[in-house]
């Protein structure tokens, strides 16, 4: 092999050679051809000669697209150009192998005034391309029209077609299309200086087109590859050998809330990190920057927002290929929070089911040594006469009781299951509000003798549909001990939320406070019997007891907390099939007349409960009394009552709380309210508490005969 030439050398070489060019037939192969010389020209033909600084030009141009990275529309439409300046031709098509099999598909077509034609306009000869697809060598004609042996190629002849050249694009062996330029008007010759130049700008093109084709496939790939990274969940990232973060995908700021700045170099200090967890930490860094990788490393690391994250690290080394030359780090940051929590979950459930069968035991036993203990203490009591001996064997039984009594507590605690006997149709929103209404005395006074004007405030949002199988007195419960929690954690006041909505098959429950919050070590040990943070204040048993509840009610319970931000307990329970719903009382004509015939009267005077049940039974109605709110309640869950008096000043919940619950739980039921003060029917009080008659006292029979009629729509 000798010297190869350069372009300028090139184009004199063959300049030098022209004169000895001898005539040959118009269709041409110039893959052997050497004696070849321009075709006779006529007067109308253009030789379609291009000068040397143009073709030194249009070649340097051609190999700066083969060193550079242009975009392959670019590269098309510059070969394009080129064959057709090289040629004096109209029109040049550019066709690509693709696929597979290599199938050949028109990619552009050009024209000499360096236009894109349009696909109808795509009309050549394809017979030409296939033999220059076959003999893989530069074909051409001069002047096809000219030739009587041409006009039996049907393509030739209707298309009027006088010159076609086609080129092969060969990369050493194989083939990967054809440049094919033709003309109508002119009629170009095809001398061997001209072919030396085809040859090379076509072997140059090929080279160019491949290029430029292979980088845009790395282009598509790396934007595959980039829409993946930075559409990933997890934190990735790409680091230098000094530490420095070269790359983070958008995860970051997801994950931790963080920008890229934020995050600094891994060297650094590393303050998004948890202070216990940044010296392990930044010795995997380092080993990572020493060639040696780290795996599923699990640290704690700090959100902008302040809140902890879990996070799983992985770190490998990146060398180069040929000298093993560490060129950097590339991590994966993974949160996985969610499944520290939900293992949490898991032992802890496992935890308070072995604390459960602890407890039991010790309950039973307890319970024993408490069994003798009372009745043997109130034997020696009823034996005494020494009043010192009676207080202090009444402060021991006193103690006794208060034993037995957590005792109930703790058995509770360790029941997995609810009798069936105990469970009917209740609705949560209900019981919801007549927890926040019983609870209203705690929550709905000052928030501490030194703010006396700060109170806690509770909102309320229930739109679940809340029917569920369930015992209603210990979702009472359940509401009644959270509710005291956030008023504890609120010594300064603040608010207590309440919301339900329904997900699926589930009834979904929250209740939050404004409150001091915990951390998470205390957070973790909230639902363990005894555990407490208040001190002698607190028995350790509230939160077990809701944890108890909801277990029993096939539920799961959730609670969030960081110091500072407050508390929010995520109930979840079963909902009720449409399919089980039972009819609820007064549903029915029968139950609504029965339940109208039932009276509660609710006083705390005993003189009032008693004229009042008289009157009411001479009416005919079957009547029971209680002499507060919380008792009227209790008698309404034991049976149904149509209508309710109450005055409006009872101890505990006044009339309008009562009122409130009432209609909480069941909205059919009427309320009377009676009161010494002037209260008027259409005041909004009233209405909100679902009031639907005021009798002023002292009660006459008349008023309350007339009062009853208009409630029970008959005559009295």
């Amino acid at each position: 092999m000798g010297r190869q030439m350069s372009i300028l050398e090139l184009f004199e070489e063959t300049s030098r050679n022209l004169d000895k060019i001898k005539p040959r037939f118009p269709l041409r192969s110039a893959g052997t051809d050497s004696g070849l010389r321009e075709a006779p020209a006529d007067g109308a033909a253009e030789d379609g000669l291009v000068r040397p600084r143009e073709v030194e030009a249009l070649l340097l141009e051609i190999n700066r697209a083969i060193t550079t990275t242009r975009p392959l529309d670019d590269v098309i439409r510059l070969v394009l150009d080129g064959i057709i300046q090289l040629t004096g031709t109209d029109r040049g098509f550019l066709m690509l192998k693709v696929g597979p099999r290599g199938k050949l598909k028109f990619i552009v077509a050009r024209d000499k005034h360096k236009q894109t034609l349009a696909g109808e306009q795509f009309n050549i000869s394809q017979g030409f391309v296939q033999k220059t697809l076959r003999s893989r060598r530069i074909l051409y004609m001069d002047d096809a029209l000219r030739d009587q042996r041409f006009k039996m190629h049907e393509s030739i002849y209707h298309l009027a077609l006088r010159t076609i050249i086609c080129a092969p694009l060969r990369l050493g062996e194989r083939t990967i299309g054809v440049i094919y330029a033709d003309s109508q008007t002119r009629v170009s010759t095809f001398n061997e200086r001209k072919l030396d130049l085809l040859r090379l700008f076509a072997s140059q093109a090929a080279v160019a087109i491949e290029n430029a084709r292979l980088y845009r496939e790395s282009q598509r790939s790396e934007e595959k590859y980039r829409t993946l990274v930075e559409s990933a969940a997890d934190i990735i990232l790409s680091v230098d050998p000094k530490g420095r973060v070269a790359y983070v995908n958008p995860a970051l700021r997801q994950v931790l809330g963080l920008g890229v700045d934020e995050l600094g170099s891994l060297n650094g200090k590393l303050s998004w990190v948890h202070s216990d967890d940044r010296s392990r930490l930044r010795s995997r860094f380092r080993d990572a920057l020493e060639g040696r990788p780290a795996r599923d490393v699990e640290f704690r690391g700090i959100h902008s927002d302040g809140s902890t994250r879990w996070l799983s690290l992985f770190l490998q080394p990146l060398r180069n290929g040929a000298s093993g030359k560490l060129r950097g780090v590339q991590g994966i940051i993974r949160d996985v929070t969610a499944q520290r929590e939900m293992y949490w979950k898991m032992s802890q459930g496992e935890k308070l089911r072995a604390l459960g069968e602890l407890a039991g035991g010790v309950a039973h036993d307890f319970n024993n040594i408490l069994g003798v203990m009372i009745p043997r203490l109130e034997m020696i009591t009823s034996r005494l006469s020494d009043e010192k001996c009676l207080r202090d064997i009444g402060t021991v039984t006193r103690a006794a009781r208060d034993g037995e009594e957590i005792v109930k507590r703790i058995r509770n605690f360790t029941r997995t299951e609810q009798p069936s006997d105990q469970l009917s149709e209740v609705d949560l929103n209900r019981i919801a509000m007549e927890s926040v209404e019983f609870t209203r005395p705690v929550w709905g006074r000052s928030a501490s003798a030194e703010s006396p004007t700060t109170l806690h405030e509770v909102k309320i949002d229930l739109r679940a549909d809340g029917r569920m199988s369930g015992c209603e007195s210990e979702l009472r419960e359940m509401f009644t001990n959270i509710i005291f929690n956030a008023v504890d954690a609120m010594p300064n006041g603040g608010t207590i939320r309440i919301r339900s909505w329904n997900a699926g098959d589930r009834i979904f429950c929250t209740v939050s406070d404004s409150g001091t919050g915990m951390t998470d070590e205390v957070r973790k040990c909230v639902f363990n019997p005894f555990f407490t943070t208040k001190g002698k204040r607190g028995t350790g048993l509230g939160l077990s007891v809701v944890y108890g509840i909801v277990t029993r009610h096939s539920g799961e319970i959730d609670v969030k907390s960081a110091p500072g931000r407050g508390t929010e307990f995520t109930i979840s329970l079963p909902r009720l099939p449409e399919s089980e719903t039972a009819s609820e009382p007064g549903e029915h004509p029968e139950d609504a007349a029965a339940a109208m015939q039932k009276i509660l009267i609710v006083d705390d005077e005993l003189g009032v409960r008693e004229v009042l049940t008289e009157i009411l039974r001479e009416f005919g109605f079957d009547v029971t009394a209680a002499e507060n709110g919380q008792q009227a309640l209790r008698c309404m869950d034991k049976e149904p009552f149509g209508i309710v008096f109450t005055d409006l000043d009872i101890p505990g919940m006044n009339g309008l709380e009562l009122s409130r619950a009432i209609k909480a739980r069941h909205a059919e039921t009427k309320v009377l309210l009676f009161t010494g003060w002037r209260v008027e029917k259409e005041d909004e009080k009233l209405q909100q508490a679902g009031v639907d008659q005021v009798l002023p006292k002292p009660i006459v029979m008349d008023q309350i005969r007339a009062a009853l009629s208009e409630l029970t729509g008959r005559d009295i």
